[in-house]
Parts: structure tokens; sequence; C-alpha cells
């Protein structure tokens, strides 16, 4: 069987700015692995859709087509593709409530991409990688789950690289790194220019400007005139983006996608906002320690600093280059939903727990008694600090459950995968949706433990890959404690 397709909307240009572009782009690298990625599009340069390596089809659509005729043509280029409950991923703001529904009825799991919430998502997934964002930011439908926060940030391969090895690291330079995107409309590179100009910057300045940039005259005309030692690099590869992030002490961007990038390669960052849809990763990473507006700029400001005491890299760093093996298993568990068990539960939920490999990996490995189990069950059932989670997939068919056991802020959680329905990943996206439910319904929980033995390689993978801080512990025999406290 061949790989499921993922069909991505988006669109960029001068105005717009390639943001849209640039993250759609970066999601369908981390898919490939298992899904084979389209493209559609009214608007994106050319220069830009050469380097889109990773999409192996693309539509373009006419620029003049209103909202419904824009959803049935991305509808009918998913269909052409002859696969069934194909993925389609949205990344823009003028993709309405309405626009999504006609994408549903057509049959097709969707996932949204956003930053400012402004409508109502109906689909199966929201991402949104601002460091602030939570679920009561939105309205949505029931079953709507959600990717949000650092953990899954919209970040290309160097980037992911960089991050998975970045306590390994010293700075490779003091160059000041500069860059505001892929379009910068109003130009306010000037306008950074002139501060640096303004604090008596000496060091070598690298300026990026992406190939949406319309204003190279001006800037032209700038440094000419300018005592600034300033390189100018135009639409470069993600490699050199980081490359160039990596020799420099000093970042200062836009709060955008490439902040998150400067965060994972770079030094000490500074923001200069350039559009109203920052505010909130601006906000969020000044409160976080994590950056400075560029108002706090000053000579010498990375001097000295090497990468592992910047703020970029205090406290914990949920930039930690996992965030493709996440995204490729919370897709492949987009049919996942779940519900609160029932009494008409409790036989599966005994067949699950006697399971052989689930006994083997408890921490008491006997035989569960049904009777003692019903018993159990009914009191967890009745309990107002549990809450016990069954999972089916997209036919409905119970996958697997997840039981979290409250204790005032934290919440400590097991699960379990039916035996029919393992290595399809579906563990990871369990545990993630599970963190949305509590999110959702038990906001006085900020703190998440699991308890796992240390024999069992796959849950110790699953808690890994979603970010969970590993500790010892004398709980449980032979076992390891996971503890999750920004979700």
């Amino acid at each position: 069987m061949g790989k499921s397709a993922v069909v991505f909307r988006a669109d960029g240009h001068a105005k717009m700015g390639l943001g849209h572009l640039i993250r759609s782009a970066a999601l369908a690298e981390m898919l490939t692995p298992d899904f084979d990625c389209h493209l559609v599009y009214r608007h994106c340069p050319k220069a830009l859709l050469a380097d889109f390596s990773h999409f192996i089809g693309f539509c373009q659509l006419d620029a003049s087509l209103s909202l419904h005729t824009d959803a049935q043509a991305l509808i009918d280029y998913v269909a052409s593709l002859g696969q069934p409950c194909p993925i389609v991923v949205l990344d823009g703001y003028h993709f309405t409530t309405d626009y999504q529904q006609e994408i549903v009825t057509a049959g097709c799991f969707l996932v949204c991409i956003d930053d400012i919430h402004q409508t109502e998502f109906i689909g199966q997934l929201v991402i949104n990688h601002a460091p602030a964002a939570t679920l009561a930011d939105y309205q949505s439908a029931q079953t709507t789950q959600f990717a949000l926060g650092l953990r899954f940030a919209l970040l290309r391969a160097p980037f992911r690289q960089a991050a998975q090895s970045r306590t390994e690291r010293q700075q490779q330079g003091n160059h000041i790194f500069v860059c505001l995107g892929g379009a910068d409309p109003d130009n306010v590179t000037i306008k950074v220019l002139q501060t640096l100009t303004d604090r008596g910057v000496s060091e070598t300045i690298d300026l990026v400007v992406g190939s949406a940039y319309t204003h190279e005259v001006t800037l032209a005309d700038y440094l000419r005139h300018s005592k600034l030692s300033v390189t100018v690099h135009r639409a470069v590869s993600a490699s050199q983006m980081a490359q160039l992030m990596r020799a420099s002490s000093v970042g200062i961007t836009s709060p955008s996608t490439v902040c998150l990038e400067y965060l994972s390669a770079g030094g000490r960052l500074f923001l200069q906002q350039i559009a109203d849809n920052q505010k909130e990763i601006h906000t969020a990473l000044l409160a976080r320690g994590l950056a400075q507006d560029i108002s706090a700029f000053s000579v010498g400001s990375g001097r000295g600093d090497t990468l592992a005491d910047s703020p970029s890299t205090r406290g914990p760093m949920l930039l930690d280059g996992l965030q493709d093996v996440r995204f490729r298993k919370l897709f492949a568990g987009l049919g996942l939903t779940y519900r609160a068990a029932t009494h008409s539960d409790s036989a599966v939920y005994l067949q699950w727990a006697n399971d052989p490999l689930v006994r083997a990996q408890s921490f008491d490995s006997r035989m569960i008694d049904p009777a003692a189990h019903d018993a159990w069950f009914s009191r967890r059932l009745e309990d107002p600090n549990t809450d016990l989670l069954v999972f089916t997939d997209r036919r409905r068919l119970a996958v697997g459950q997840v039981r979290l056991q409250l204790d005032g802020s934290t919440a400590v959680i097991g699960y379990s995968v039916a035996a029919a329905a393992r290595g399809a990943g579906f563990g990871l996206a369990m545990l993630h949706f599970a963190q949305n439910h509590l999110q959702a319904h038990r906001p006085e929980v900020d703190h998440i433990v699991g308890y796992v033995k240390q024999s069992n390689v796959a849950s110790l993978i699953t808690f890994r890959r979603l970010g969970y801080r590993e500790l010892p512990t004398d709980d449980y025999p032979n076992a390891i404690k996971f503890e999750l406290h920004d979700f």
C-alpha cells in the first residue's frame, strides 16, 4: 500500500509575506517519510516554489476564484488523487468555517495551521506553535484536537538538527543576524539597520531578505551611505540560513517562524514586530525570557555569551528537534476520537489489562481476577478524580485507553493500546489528545506524571517523543518517571 496523501492549501506574496508557505513546506518535509505531500496555491514566488522538493504534486489556482470555487477546486484536486480519507492542511487567514465545512463534507480529514484564532475550527487538528497558545483561545468542534506551543514548532530540518545539538555547541562567531521574514512588506529592515547605526554597532551584520522582498533599491541606497558592515543574503536555503544563525552571537528577527528557527540555531534573540499577527509570539517569548524587544538592544548585547548561556536555552527547552516525529504520529492518528468510559466497557478493559504484553510491562504482573477488576472499574468510574478515556479509530473500533488520576494540580497518566492496533503509532496520539482533554476539562492541572518500566521500550520512546522530562524514581521498582509541566 502506498503512502496516504496530504494536500496543503497556502499562499504567499510580497504583500502577504511568505509565512504560510514556509510553515506548510516545513510540515510537508516533516511528514514526507510517511505521506505524499501536495501543494495547491494561488500565489507562490517561483524561486520559492523551486525549493519545495518535498511536495510531489502542485496545482495553481486562478487568483480570481471566489472562496467557494477555491474550495471546490481544492476538493477536485484531492479527488483526482483517488485516495480514501485524504488529509487537507489549510494555512491562511481567509479559510473561514464555511470553507472548512466544504472540505470536511467532501470526506477529507482537515488540519488547520493558525496563529490568530479568528474563526471557528471544525477539523480534526489545529496547529499553533505560538508559545502561549491555549485551547481557551479557540472556538472549535468538540472533536477537534490541538497541537500547540513550541513542542510543535514548524521547523525545517536544519533547525531541528541544530536544536538537537544545541547544548553541545559553542557560539561560532560574533556576527549579528538580521531577518524580518520572507517579504517585510513595509521595509522595517531599514528601521532595524538605523537602530544598529544609532547604537554604534561595529560587528558584521548578516542581513537575510526573502524572495518576496521588493525593496532592494531602497536597501542598496541606504547601505551605500551607511557605516555599517552589512552582507546581504537573498533567498537563502534553510541550511544556509542555519549556518548564518550559528555564526552569530545576536539575532534580530520578526516574532514569526524565523524567530523560532533562531532560537533553535542561534544566540541571543531580539524581536522587531512587523505585523499584528506576531503580537502573541512577541509577548510570549519576552514573558518567558527567551527573547528581548529590539528596544533593549545595546552594543555588546551578545558579546561574551556562549550559546548555552543565552536566554534562548535557559529553562525547559521545548525546541528539542523532535517535531517531525510528533507530527507524523499525530497525522497517523487523525482518525482517533475518544469518549469517557462507561460500565459497558468493563469487559474490554479487562481484556486489555490481561493481555500478556500489558501484564509483563505492569508493575504488578499477576493476571487480574474478573471480580476484582469489576469492583476496581466501578470505583474508578465513580471517582471524581479519575478520568477513563476510550479511544476509537476511524472505523469506530476501540483501540486503547488512557487513565488520568488527579491529585490537585497533578495528573498521573497511564495508557495501553489494544493488541490489534499496535504498531500504528496510536500511543503518542492518545497521550497527546489526553493532554488536550486535561486542558479543556481539568484546567487546574498543570503537571503530568507517567511511570514506565525500564523494560517497556515502546512506552519509553513514546513519552520521550512527547517531550516529557525523564527522571529516576523510587516510587516503583525498575521504573522511570516522566514529567511534563508545559503542555
